[in-house]
């Protein structure tokens, strides 16, 4: 994440000052002035910081795995308990990367139900 600096700081509060000065005034003036308030607003958005956010985000997923017995394929899920996965793409072509965890239902249990088995629904 990129910090401005004060002096980046102050250079952008000085355009968001000059480009609201133009919000009173009459539409001629707007006019007149168009391409430089792009261009303030364009330096305002290019400079703006890029910060991280980070959501807890509950997600459904059906995993499917190959195991030999069904409490073998259980552990096998049970063990990417704090695993990242990638989840794709953002638009701009970063990777969507996430922590992953298993969580128990309200009875207390894994919250894992089979649904099916080799291609069969159970």
């Amino acid at each position: 994440m990129t910090e401005m600096t004060k002096n980046e700081t102050r250079l952008w509060e000085m355009l968001c000052e000059a480009c609201g000065a133009f919000e009173g005034e009459e539409d001629s003036v707007k006019e007149e002035h168009a391409d430089l308030i792009a261009r303030m607003d364009a330096l305002i958005e290019e400079m703006r910081p890029v910060r991280e956010y980070l959501f807890d985000v509950k997600m459904f997923a059906a995993i499917r795995v190959k195991a030999k017995s069904k409490d073998e394929a259980i552990a096998l899920i049970e063990g990417i308990n704090a695993n990242t996965a990638n989840l794709g793409a953002w638009p701009n072509g970063d990777p969507i990367i996430c922590e992953i965890s298993t969580m128990e239902d309200s009875s207390g249990g894994k919250g894992m139900t089979v649904v099916e088995v080799d291609g069969v629904a159970v």
